[in-house]
Order: structure tokens, then sequence, then C-alpha cells
């Protein structure tokens, strides 16, 4: 499968900012990390931005598509969810290699998760095949965000805060949301 220059740039940038955004954010963030979780939390903070940046531009594809025909929809060539999943394709590359690299957080059904997904996005950004069904996917990424941040504030000790709640309820109304109501709208 050939990618053009721009698609291998725009992985290649995408590999560079997981790296240098989990590397700045995560030690911003780091100070109430257990020592023993410290890997995990820079994988949970690249894939917080990773969500967060996904969804906007699974809103953008879908605000886009509105405008086309089921035909263009589906086979149609568009640069905004190609660049999506050009941008997606890296930043899950760059946590496979980590979740690889390290046993603290390898995980099997976590390594069939990404291979499954670069595979996908490859297809929708090689053959220009069900990108915006691919977007539709991506807005199911609004509820990871929260997920992340129940989970830190999990180990940083904070579950007796009160916003440990909000979040906890902000995650299950996002799920049911984005992943049972609107994926099950998108199929």
């Amino acid at each position: 499968m050939d990618l053009t220059d721009r698609e291998q740039q725009v992985i290649s940038a995408s590999i560079c900012a997981a790296a240098f955004f989990t590397l700045q954010v995560s030690g911003w963030t780091k100070k109430n990390c257990p020592p023993e979780q410290s890997i995990e939390w820079d994988s949970r903070v690249m894939g917080f931005l990773h969500a967060a940046l996904q969804t906007v531009f699974a809103v953008f594809c879908l605000h886009e598509a509105k405008d086309y025909t089921y035909e263009e929809m589906v086979w149609g060539h568009s640069p905004i969810p190609i660049t999506s999943c050009n941008i997606f394709i890296g930043f899950i590359a760059y946590d496979i290699v980590i979740v690889l690299a390290y046993k603290e957080i390898r995980e099997v059904a976590t390594i069939i998760h990404h291979t499954v997904f670069i595979t996908l996005a490859l297809i929708c950004c090689h053959f220009y095949f069900l990108k915006f069904a691919f977007a539709w996917l991506m807005l199911t990424e609004a509820s990871t965000p929260s997920l992340h941040i129940r989970w830190f504030m999990d180990v940083s000790g904070a579950k007796g805060n009160p916003w440990y709640i909000y979040n906890g309820l902000a995650l299950t109304a996002l799920f049911f949301v984005v992943r049972v109501v609107g994926y099950g709208l998108g199929l």
C-alpha cells in the first residue's frame, strides 16, 4: 500500500507530535503519579490528547458529510477525513510502539485493537473508502478523555474529590451517547 508524500508527512508529524506532547504534558501533570504508574500515565496522556483531537476532527468530518451524497461519503475524496486518518495512524502507531516496548502496559487486547484500527485507517486513506464511516467511528473517542481523567484521579488518590463523581457521570453519559446510541445509529 503506497502512501502519498503528504500522507507520509502527516503520519510522521503526528508521531513526533505524540512523542513531544506526551513528554511535555505528562511532565506537567505527573506530580501525584505513583512511580510504578509512570509509563501508563505517559501512555494515557497521549491517549487523552489523541482522543480530544480525533473528536474535533470527527465533528468537522461529519459536518462536511452533510453536503455529500451517499456515494461521495463511501467513495469520495475529501482532505479532512484523510488528514484525520493519517493523524490517527501516527498517534496509534506511536502508542503501539510504547505498548510493545514496556511490558508493564503490554496487553494483547491493546495490541489487537491498535492493529485493527491502523489497518482500517490505512484502508480508508489508501482506497478513499468509508472515510466518513471512519469519522463516525472516531466520534466515539469523545468519551475517552473522561475515561483517562478517571484513571488519573484514581491513581493520584483523588477518588474522594467531588470532581471524580462528576467526571464519572460525564463518562457514563458520553459513553452512552457516543458509543451506544451514536455508534448504533452509524451502523
